[in-house]
């Protein structure tokens, strides 16, 4: 995608030289660190946890892994600037700001980056009366990734005094279907969809 050497980041679609509704994320190469940009706290959260999985590893590249992160940040990205923030001594940082187009492309790499990190799912049916979250197992998520076909049971649920389990399909991998199933023990029909969408579409 194209990149470019500025004193300051300028959106490429606004021209805002500050955070915009196209900011996906803004990052100080430097000091390995998000500052800004839709993708901030999820982007942060998901680099703490790398850091504090090898907190303890003396061979841990911290550089490769950040520049590996914002490369996942690139993929979903519509476009990209570079530019340096001059400071006192020690403090001069480089930055790279990732930007998207559009309101939809926005939601939609907010929810693929999501995807890549292991997300809570939340389905809603019966105008929202019934409202379910699942989280995968490691072994699970690595399946889905993988393109293969997952099939869980959820916890269940009671609705007007009855209960029923759920069970959850994901067919096609992160980028394909979900369909959440349930029904009645009392009879074993789990046929009734509840949720039927994209995957993604899915994350909480």
């Amino acid at each position: 995608m194209p990149s470019e050497d500025n004193e300051s980041a300028q959106c490429p679609y606004c021209g805002s030289d500050s955070e915009c509704e196209h900011l996906l994320l803004c990052a100080d190469t430097t000091f390995r660190r998000a500052s800004s940009g839709a993708l901030f706290e999820a982007f942060d959260e998901k680099w703490g946890s790398i850091l504090r999985a090898h907190e303890d590893d003396a061979h841990f590249d911290e550089r490769t892994a950040f520049e590996g992160l914002l490369e996942i940040v690139d993929t979903l990205a519509n476009a990209s600037h570079e530019f340096v923030i001059e400071g006192g001594p020690g403090m001069t940082s480089a930055y790279l700001a990732f930007y998207v187009a559009t309101n939809r492309k926005m939601r939609s790499a907010c929810k693929q980056f999501s995807l890549r990190n292991k997300p809570v799912f939340q389905v809603a049916w019966a105008d929202d009366e019934i409202v379910l979250e699942l989280s995968l197992s490691d072994r699970n998520w690595t399946k889905l990734t993988r393109g293969e076909r997952v099939s869980v049971r959820g916890k269940g649920y009671c609705h007007e005094g009855e209960f029923f389990w759920d069970y959850w399909d994901f067919i096609g991998g992160t980028d394909g279907e979900l369909v959440v199933r349930y029904g009645s023990p009392k009879d074993g029909d789990y046929s009734a969809r509840g949720f039927a969408g994209k995957t993604f579409g899915a994350v909480k």
